[in-house]
């Protein structure tokens, strides 16, 4: 079994931690070469927390899995400053000898939450 690497994006999604339960945010993967990149907004100069997933599985449709694991952050925590921060997610996609060709599909969850 050979593997690759790659990063995974999803186009931007607004985080909003307002509550103190925080949020969950779902995004979808994308083939590309940046990182997914999230904004969170919310109450100036709280603090929040993140949480990444630590494994998830997409599929062809037809039957083919990858897994995507070792989801890392640019920052693990931050500060609302002005009401307003960003980060981005990125992952490694496992794509073994004869992976079946074809467009995979998923979601992966991450958590925003008050500190």
């Amino acid at each position: 079994m050979t593997s690759a690497a790659a990063l995974l994006a999803a186009p931007a999604f607004l985080a909003d931690a307002n509550s103190t339960a925080g949020a969950e945010i779902v995004a979808p993967l994308q083939m590309s070469n940046t990182a997914a990149a999230f904004d969170v907004a919310g109450e100036a100069d709280y603090s929040y927390a993140i949480t990444l997933p630590s494994s998830v599985n997409i599929s062809n449709g037809s039957g083919g899995t990858m897994a995507v694991n070792n989801f890392t952050g640019s920052k693990a925590s931050g500060t609302l400053t002005a009401g307003a921060d960003d980060f981005t997610v990125g992952g490694t996609l496992t794509v073994a000898a004869n992976q079946a060709s074809g467009e995979y599909t998923g979601t992966f969850a991450i958590t925003v939450e008050y500190q």
